[in-house]
């Protein structure tokens, strides 16, 4: 039996068509921004069409607020980005909110990866399985760059779960 069509069909179908536009993630495609603030070595926020979108950048984790080399981290992603136009690759949303993203600063490199080579991150072997980005922290830690010089650099995670059994 062929489908008719009825007003019906003819009426629903470019709703069906509006409300899976909707449904499409804004973070499929890559996008311009402009960095108008840093607040941790890996989350900055951004604007983009006149909108803030905040991001954490994809596959690394820079230390905690209080730990060693928090400070370095900050600054040397606020050297890198702030006040500056990205290109933002975003691949999800986490937990709060925010766009899980790789950036891409002017001149064509990865933030994210600049943050592993200069030891001021770790690489995030739960949310990446990027064997390039485990071997610039294998470099960094072997070549003892920033919080690699240390004897037993904690990890944030750690040092989160640390905390909070105080």
């Amino acid at each position: 039996m062929e489908a008719q069509n009825t007003p019906m069909n003819i009426t629903i179908f470019p709703l069906v068509l509006i409300v899976l536009s909707f449904s499409v993630p804004a973070f499929a495609q890559e996008f311009p921004a402009h960095v108008i603030s840093v607040s941790e070595g890996d989350a900055i926020t951004v604007r983009h069409e006149r909108r803030m979108v905040r991001i954490r950048l994809r596959g690394v984790d820079c230390p905690e607020k209080g730990q060693p080399y928090f400070n370095e981290a900050k600054r040397f992603t606020s050297f890198m980005a702030d006040n500056r136009d990205v290109l933002v690759r975003p691949l999800g949303k986490d937990a709060r909110g925010r766009t899980i993203a790789d950036v891409i600063l002017p001149g064509g490199k990865s933030l994210n990866q600049e943050l592993l080579q200069e030891g001021l991150a770790w690489w995030d072997r739960k949310h990446s399985n990027d064997q390039a980005m485990k071997d610039l922290q294998d470099v960094a830690q072997a070549g003892k760059r920033g919080l690699w010089s240390e004897a037993k650099p904690i990890p944030p995670w750690e040092w989160k779960n640390r905390k909070r059994r105080r």
